[in-house]
């Protein structure tokens, strides 16, 4: 083909005295053929290359086609002649017609497939470029975002994987170690599902590898849960050392707070890790005083009865009314996602987790109390928990007496039928123990009473299999009501724990509280029976001076050390 240089514009002469012409904004078609330039400039970047193409360009057969973006700064002259696809073509117009464009449409970052020159190794054959394989990208499925119980159950646990899988060239090949004995228990993309019998953590490995020689590599963590690490407390107290709910003025009081309780010998506190408080908005959380606080109870060398509850507003079925945070969630997957950022942050510090609290009660279930609804929250919360840490002791909460008598103005689910219920819903699996508060009133009550309570709920274990499974006085306690004094309530403190931690099952016992409320909650009246009661329960004062019930609790843990 001929290779002249074209001529691209027009020149009047000074001797005819016209004047200087615009250039033409689009050349003719029959513009002159090309000669290629050896020091042309390279394909753009990402421009992608075929496999050797059968068939060539008509102006040179060491052409092949490619597809690009048009780079800034080239128009199609400069393309075939100094530019990518310059040797390739006779003519611009012969250019703009294989790319389908006119002069105008040619623009930076149109794209465009053309043909292109290749060398030629010393035998005279092209040198096709080698197309770069994409990589290859793999998922397992299930994962904990399908749902925890398809990551995480009990023995015999069944789990149905399957891959997804983009990139690579050619065949694929798949190489799947499922319990980590580093042999291949599957080679095809979806398995047959595969079942674990020994309790532990595995971590299912998935091996791709292409006809290229690419590898990649995909793991899914899967708990298979056994038994829980046991932390051997006998003694515990509720302390709201939680700063948002306005217990205590600054870390630094409540720091004094979880002092004065280290130094009575009580080994562990009962405190709540609020939803509403850590996660305000359904995007992120707010670990902040939380982290202060673990971080200072963990100083004291006190252990953590965690209490996971309170809705935020964006999560409650109730967002609309002034006690929000005391309704469920609408969304338990929110919840549960929550449960498991919360024991996976705080696995280390924190052994034992319960999931609301008194839900047989309208005060903390509003509107009323839903045994089916608690037995899922239950169930899924046991699993994120799980994953998150297997070896964590997960409670069934603290049920609530039936007060129906004293406070009709709530709904009140008797304790015996709703953890009926609950184990009609789950069974006993979703559980390591079971919570009760059994408030009793020392004089008008007594002990009798108190072992009724709580043989009543042992009795509802025992028919569901579980009479071997601990049970946990979680909130016990009494208040100045009734003639009660603060040396009765010490002397009630001190039978409590001589008949239900010494000489029966009964594991651990939490008093409530460690100090007087300083801040009203439930909007009782100042002076009123149940505004008094609500601020007497603590160990202290709300100066923090101890009462008689701090150097009883004192004295009888020294009398009866822990194992």
């Amino acid at each position: 083909m001929n290779r002249a240089l074209p001529v691209i514009c027009a020149i009047c002469t000074v001797l005819t005295g016209c004047a200087t012409a615009a250039p033409s904004p689009a050349p003719p078609d029959t513009s002159p053929q090309v000669t290629a330039d050896p020091t042309r400039t390279a394909l753009p970047t990402g421009t992608s290359v075929p496999s050797p193409t059968p068939t060539t360009s008509p102006a040179n057969e060491r052409c092949v086609r490619a597809t690009t973006q048009i780079p800034e700064g080239q128009n199609p002259t400069r393309y075939i002649n100094s530019g990518p696809a310059s040797g390739c073509y006779d003519s611009v117009g012969e250019f703009l017609d294989d790319i389908g464009l006119t002069w105008a449409e040619f623009t930076t970052g149109t794209v465009i497939t053309f043909w292109t020159e290749w060398p030629v190794d010393d035998g005279g054959q092209v040198v096709y470029p080698t197309p770069t394989p994409i990589p290859i990208s793999v998922t397992i499925s299930p994962s904990m975002d399908d749902g925890f119980e398809y990551v995480c159950g009990h023995r015999p646990f069944t789990v149905d994987f399957s891959a997804q899988v983009s990139g690579g060239r050619g065949d694929l090949q798949y190489a799947w170690d499922l319990d980590e004995h580093d042999d291949i228990d599957a080679t095809s993309q979806d398995p047959d599902p595969f079942t674990y019998q020994t309790s532990g953590v595995y971590h299912a490995r998935l091996t791709v590898t292409d006809d290229a020689g690419q590898t990649s590599v995909a793991e899914r963590r899967i708990v298979v849960i056994g038994e829980p690490t046991w932390p051997g407390w006998k003694y515990g107290v509720t302390a709201h050392v939680n700063l948002n709910q306005g217990q205590y003025a600054n870390m630094d009081e409540a720091d004094r707070a979880l002092s004065m309780i280290s130094e009575t010998g009580i080994q562990a506190i009962r405190v709540g890790f609020d939803w509403t408080a850590m996660q305000p908005q359904r995007q992120g959380f707010d670990w902040g005083d939380y982290d202060r606080m673990v971080a200072a109870i963990q100083q004291h060398n006190l252990g953590v009865l965690a209490i996971v509850a309170w809705s935020p507003r964006w999560a409650s079925v109730t967002p609309d009314q002034s006690e929000f945070w005391l309704a469920p969630p609408s969304d338990m997957t929110a919840y549960v996602r929550f449960v498991y950022e919360l024991v996976n942050r705080y696995h280390d510090s924190v052994r034992v987790w319960e999931f609301w609290n008194e839900p047989n009660v309208s005060i903390y279930w509003k509107p009323s109390p839903d045994p089916v609804r608690f037995a899922e929250m239950q169930r899924l919360g046991y699993l994120a928990a799980k994953y998150a840490d297997p070896t964590s002791v997960v409670l069934l909460t603290g049920l609530a007496n039936d007060e129906s008598e004293y406070m009709p103005q709530h709904i009140w689910y008797p304790p015996e039928e709703f953890l009926r219920e609950v184990y009609t819903q789950i069974g006993g699996e979703y559980f390591d123990a079971v919570g009760r508060h059994p408030y009793t009133h020392p004089t008008g009550q007594g002990l009798d009473v108190l072992i009724q309570r709580v043989q009543a709920v042992r009795t509802v274990m025992a028919a569901n299999g579980d009479a071997s499974k601990p049970l946990w006085l979680d909130e016990m306690g009494y208040c100045l009501i009734g003639g009660l004094t603060e040396d009765a309530q010490a002397e009630w403190l001190t039978q409590v724990f001589n008949h239900m931690l010494w000489g029966t099952d009964y594991d651990v016992v939490f008093w409530y509280n460690f100090r007087n409320k300083v801040r009203e909650e439930y909007g009782y009246e100042e002076g009123s029976e149940a505004y008094i009661c609500e601020h007497s329960y603590g160990l202290v004062r709300q100066d923090s001076t101890p009462k008689p019930a701090y150097y009883a609790y004192q004295e009888f843990i020294r009398q009866h050390p822990a194992p």
